[in-house]
């Protein structure tokens, strides 16, 4: 589990979402709302593996057997879908772009070829499924962790003049809206939990999975992220060691960095498309997703990172505030479930609710509201049954 989440952390936006509160924190600011804003993702997505690790199911069945064929056979799926062909398709478009830079010029390949083949490549484990995931992730995190320390230990002991600045914090942004921002970018990620926490021995291999591959890679990849903002003006890390001289570790670290996330997007992709046309053909559908992921990246949608985290904040946080209090609370009040328009009520609120607050505070507002509207609903239907059994019985008793 802390090769699968490993290997999700550890991409360029790691990166960029690290650096955002530089330089408008102090540095220990900065620091800390990474510290805070990774913790906080880990145990959101520690807690949605647990339906995993007790059922060995992935989300978008799990998401239609609690709430039915609309919302968990339609909309999530739908929304799964379309958010992880998207960051594939940023992530893909980040890599691209990198790799073009370092091109000679004259080189006959395209920016478009390039991106295609990238995406092609990417494509190739997604279809393979869980298991090739986990063997080139095996593969490419340490070596992935190796690269970026040796590199940066030179850049910074060999008196590189890119860390030599005085840190001069501007003031400029809010430490809420920072931890807003890191949330959101792992929320997805919280809901599609569950199609990597099934492979989990036990909620102590789920629970370390999240504390190793999401808080610990995460933290680590932030505050490099937060050095190389301070040393170059920009959050890629690709710029330092490629200032080291190391074109080829560059060309290592962007290609495998990109990988070991795209794979994971795709299979959890693949899984909702197998959700929406009700058949079994991951393979099939890794390779679609591959495509309209490729297709997101070559029509330049990487330039709105941080509007798709803005607009996730909004759409997703109630949806995971509802699978939470389904397996936490709910299924224990109601074990045959609570009707659909509590369902349909915690979404609404818990989505649109968050638009009435300020932006800092939509996505654990989304989350706690969309939680809080289901299971009240649920514990107030409960309670009516509980009466009209009563006077059932009262009734009957009465009668004879």
């Amino acid at each position: 589990m802390s090769l699968i989440w490993g290997g999700i952390s550890f991409c360029l936006p790691t990166f960029m979402i690290g650096a955002l509160p530089v330089p408008g924190l102090s540095w220990a600011g900065a620091f800390w709302v990474n510290v805070i804003g990774n913790a906080i993702c880990a145990i959101l997505i520690a807690l949605a593996g647990y339906a995993g690790v007790a059922s060995g199911l992935p989300a978008v069945v799990l998401w239609r057997r609690y709430f039915g064929s609309v919302i968990g056979g339609r909309l999530v799926p739908l929304a799964i879908f379309c958010s992880t062909c998207g960051w594939f398709g940023l992530l893909l478009a980040a890599t691209s772009d990198g790799l073009f830079e370092m091109l000679p010029p004259g080189s006959p390949a395209s920016h478009a070829l390039l991106t295609v083949a990238i995406g092609a490549a990417m494509t190739i484990t997604s279809m393979l499924g869980n298991s090739a995931i986990l063997l080139v992730n095996r593969l490419s995190m340490p070596l992935l962790m190796l690269l970026i320390i040796y590199h940066f230990y030179h850049a910074v002991t060999d008196g590189t003049p890119y860390f030599d600045t005085a840190y001069l914090p501007t003031g400029e942004t809010d430490f809420f809206t920072v931890l807003n921002l890191i949330i959101a970018g792992y929320i997805v990620g919280a809901i599609c939990s569950s199609d990597f926490s099934r492979y989990a021995k036990d909620l102590r291999a789920n629970w370390l999975g999240a504390i190793i591959g999401v808080f610990l890679v995460s933290l680590f990849l932030s505050y490099i992220g937060m050095y190389i903002k301070l040393a170059t003006g920009q959050w890629n890390p690709l710029k330092a060691v490629y200032f080291a001289g190391s074109g080829p570790i560059s060309v290592a670290i962007i290609v495998l960095s990109a990988w070991t996330t795209n794979h994971a997007l795709l299979y959890s992709a693949a899984l909702s498309l197998t959700s929406l046309a009700g058949a079994s053909r991951p393979a099939l559908y890794a390779v679609l997703a591959g495509c309209v992921g490729t297709a997101m990246a070559l029509s330049e949608a990487a330039s709105s990172l941080e509007g798709l985290l803005t607009w996730l904040s909004y759409l997703f946080p109630a949806l995971l505030g509802l699978f939470l209090s389904h397996y936490f609370a709910v299924s224990r009040l109601l074990p045959g479930g609570a009707p659909g328009y509590a369902a349909v009520a915690a979404l609404l609120s818990g989505s649109l609710l968050p638009l009435l607050l300020p932006e800092w505070a939509a996505t654990m507002a989304g989350i706690l509201i969309g939680a809080g509207v289901y299971t009240g609903w649920s514990w107030i239907t409960d309670r009516q049954r509980r009466v009209r059994l009563k006077e059932f019985t009262m009734g009957n008793g009465r009668s004879t």
